[in-house]
């Protein structure tokens, strides 16, 4: 794994906390569509047919959470020891310049602004942190 890579695993961890909890919603909503309707008069025949559908997306809710807890756990710890592997760089641009980058996921043009640098410089000065990082840890 290049050192970019092992540094966006932040980004992608944070995605899928947010792919989950949207799944949660839509989960919450459909449980909230499946009671009103059932609510309305237009309820099943039988206890068991009521039931299952909302087992089903119980269920699937609890999955859901449960995924989610995981990857919280996950992500802030992989967050903690990137941001602990970022600070132990020597260099302070490198090192305030790569948490820009890949802790706040601020793009490398607004990283230029808030150092008042070129984004050229900028760019030059990423790819010499990142090599600076991968031979650091190994990468």
């Amino acid at each position: 794994m290049k050192p970019k890579e092992y540094l966006l695993q932040i980004g992608r961890a944070k995605r899928r906390i947010k792919e989950i909890e949207n799944e949660i919603l839509e989960t919450r909503e459909a449980m909230n569509s499946l009671s009103c309707r059932l609510g309305s008069g237009g309820s099943p025949s039988s206890n068991q047919e009521i039931k299952s559908p909302q087992e089903k997306l119980m269920n699937q809710l609890l999955e859901h959470e449960e995924m989610l807890a995981d990857e919280q756990r996950h992500y802030f710890g992989l967050k903690r020891l990137i941001v602990g592997q970022i600070d132990a760089v020597d260099n302070d641009v490198y090192r305030n310049l790569l948490y820009a980058r890949y802790v706040e996921n601020k793009r490398l043009e607004q990283i230029a602004v808030d150092l008042g640098y070129s984004y050229d410089h900028v760019r030059r000065i990423h790819g010499r942190a990142l090599c600076d990082f991968g031979n650091k840890y190994q990468i």
